[in-house]
């Protein structure tokens, strides 16, 4: 967010290896939505689309009770924008 990348992507690998060992749906959900945004901020559109969908995935049947509904929303329209036109 400061211009730090660098910094960013270490924390960003050590944010995954953190949820990798967690087991909650609502830290995967947190942590797939913000490594999206991130995706995002850097201009990697291709990961950002690969994390929305595995986001959709794991969210199916439980939308509306994803952490940052407003963040899932937006990147689901976002996904649907360069995926189904």
């Amino acid at each position: 967010m400061n211009g730090q990348q660098d910094r960013a992507l270490t924390s960003l690998s050590a944010a995954q290896e953190g949820s990798n060992r967690e087991r909650s749906w609502f830290a995967t959900m947190e942590f797939l939505l913000g490594c999206a945004s991130f995706a995002l901020q850097t201009r990697d559109v291709s990961l950002a689309l690969e994390l929305t969908e595995t986001a959709r995935r794991v969210a199916w049947g439980k939308e509306r009770a994803v952490p940052h509904a407003g963040l899932f929303d937006m990147l689901t329209i976002h996904r649907a924008l360069h995926v189904d036109g």
